[in-house]
C-alpha cells in the first residue's frame, strides 16, 4: 500500500578523510525514519557518481559481511544523473535499525533508526554501580517501562564502573566515565531493543565520575 507521506533527502558526497555521504549537507548524518512514511534519498548531484546508496542491517553493509536490505526499497537512475534516487517505505515490519552505505566503497554511511517499529524500545536501563564496601560492578540491567516487575539482566559493561553518566536515543544508550576506583574516560553503548554486552564507543576528553548527561536523540552532552 502506498504511503501518504513522502520525505526527500538530498545526498551529496564530500571528501572528509575519504569520501563520505552528506545528507542535506550534514556529513554522515544520523537519520531517523518513522513508520507510515516513504523516504527518498535523492542522488542526482554529480558528486554521487559511482556511489550508489543502499541499506543494510549490518554497519557498512556488504563491506562488513552484511547483505543489502531490499524490503520496501526501490531505486531509479544512475547516481550522479538526473532522477537518481534510492527510496524506502518504512512500515511496522522494518528493522528498528538500518545503515546506509555505498555499494562500491566502504566507510561512507552511518546509522538509520526506524523509531516506533520495535516494542523492545520501551525499556529503561541501569549501568554499573557500587555497594558500601565499595565494590564496583559491570552489570547492565533493564526493565519494561510499560509494565511492573523486577529488573532483568541485559549484559555487562566492559569495565567495573560506578557514577558515570548516561544518555540515549530511542534505540541506543551511551554510558561515559565512572569510578573504578579511579576516574575513567571510557564511553560504552548498548542497543536498547536487543540484549548483550556493552560495546566500545570511544573516549571522553577528560576522565571523570559523577557526570551529568543529556541527549536530544541525535547528540549527547
Amino acid at each position: 500500500m502506498a504511503r501518504s507521506l513522502t520525505f526527500k533527502y538530498t545526498v551529496t558526497v564530500v571528501s572528509d578523510s575519504g569520501n563520505k555521504y552528506a545528507i542535506d549537507g550534514n556529513t554522515q548524518q544520523y537519520v531517523v525514519l518513522f513508520p507510515g512514511c516513504t523516504y527518498e534519498f535523492n542522488q542526482d548531484d554529480s558528486s554521487n557518481a559511482t556511489h550508489p546508496l543502499r541499506f543494510s542491517e549490518t554497519s557498512d553493509g556488504t563491506h562488513n559481511s552484511g547483505s543489502e536490505y531490499t524490503t520496501g526499497v526501490t531505486t531509479s537512475g544512475t547516481p550522479g544523473s538526473a532522477t537518481a534516487f534510492t527510496k524506502i517505505e518504512v512500515t511496522s515490519d522494518t528493522p528498528y535499525q538500518l545503515y546506509y552505505y555505498c555499494t562500491n566503497h566502504s566507510g561512507m554511511g552511518n546509522t538509520i533508526d526506524c523509531v516506533g517499529v520495535s516494542d523492545n524500545k520501551d525499556r529503561g536501563c541501569h549501568f554499573g554501580g557500587e555497594d558500601s564496601s565499595p565494590a564496583y560492578t559491570n552489570s547492565v540491567e533493564y526493565w519494561q517501562i510499560s509494565s511492573l516487575g523486577n529488573a532483568l539482566d541485559f549484559g555487562d559493561l566492559d569495565n567495573l564502573l560506578a557514577n558515570g553518566g548516561a544518555a540515549s536515543s530511542p534505540t541506543r544508550a551511551v554510558y561515559g566515565g565512572g569510578l573504578a576506583p579511579g576516574n575513567k574516560n571510557n564511553i560504552e553503548y548498548i542497543e536498547i531493543p536487543t540484549t548483550g554486552n556493552a560495546l566500545d564507543f570511544g573516549d571522553l576528553v577528560a576522565a571523570g565520575h559523577n557526570l551529568q548527561a543529556f541527549s536530544n536523540g541525535h547528540g549527547g552532552l
